[in-house]
């Protein structure tokens, strides 16, 4: 064992000894250039674990989920927002890759219900807006998070104005919901989720994202009126914070 540890420092040393003189060249080397250049330096030994190593980190990048979030206040720092912050901290310390998109000042027009994405050789929504980009996000995503607060005993008109448009969403790839794994994070400032009418949103979320074949993950929601006064409910900061987790993980 101690000789293996001399052969394995000696090896360690002997390689950074030959690279040194062109250390800051070398990182920035293709891939294929790189193992070229190791093999004559340190042997196959090397060369191996160095493939090894490139293939585990390119499984590992390929594994990672993508998370993408659409945030519905008009309120960069309010509690809906705040609720998703948490939910994205899970979602990346469990190894996601997320997107952020705010919804509020985006041109998202009201559908037309034109049934123009409905028809059977149909390449979409007709109206060209904000929305286009957002679709081909949506199918990229493995998973999605959306937060909204309570606005009159429902979802903001931002949220719903996306949630809308959604109806055209399997024109662009048949199956477009099926298998997505989706969190809703909501505030309202009733004190409780009846009187504030949020169960109405998250009822909304649950029976639309059912009849289509997503599958809810879970749902954070809790009671704050000030902007980031959610804050300091710490249990519902780490319920969302392991929503995002799981949202990543499962």
């Amino acid at each position: 064992m101690v000789l293996l540890f001399i052969f394995c420092s000696l090896g360690r040393f002997a390689f950074m000894f030959a690279v040194l003189p062109v250390r800051p060249y070398f990182w920035r080397i293709n891939g294929k250039h790189k193992i070229t250049i190791l093999s004559a330096l340190c042997g196959s030994a090397v060369k191996n674990a160095f493939i090894r190593i490139r293939k585990e980190m390119m499984t590992e990048k390929t594994d990672s989920k993508k998370v993408l979030v659409l945030l519905g206040s008009p309120r960069k720092k309010g509690n809906s927002t705040t609720l998703a912050k948490k939910i994205i901290e899970g979602a990346e310390a469990a190894g996601a890759t997320v997107e952020q998109i705010y919804l509020h000042g985006r041109d998202i027009a009201a559908c037309q219900a034109c049934y123009a994405c409905q028809k059977p050789d149909s390449k979409g929504c007709a109206i060209d807006d904000d929305m286009q980009p957002i679709y081909q996000k949506l199918l990229d995503a493995d998973a999605w998070v959306i937060a909204s607060p309570v606005y009159w005993f429902s979802m903001s008109a931002q949220t719903k104005l996306f949630f809308d448009r959604c109806f055209a969403l399997l024109a662009y790839k048949e199956g477009a919901f099926a298998g997505k794994r989706i969190a809703i994070a909501m505030s309202y400032g009733d004190a409780d989720p009846f009187n504030s009418g949020c169960v109405n949103a998250l009822r909304t979320f649950q029976d639309a994202f059912r009849y289509v074949g997503a599958k809810m993950v879970g749902m954070v929601y809790g009671s704050a009126e000030k902007p980031g006064e959610i804050k300091s409910n710490q249990t519902l900061m780490e319920a969302a914070e392991a929503l995002g987790k799981k949202l990543a993980e499962c």
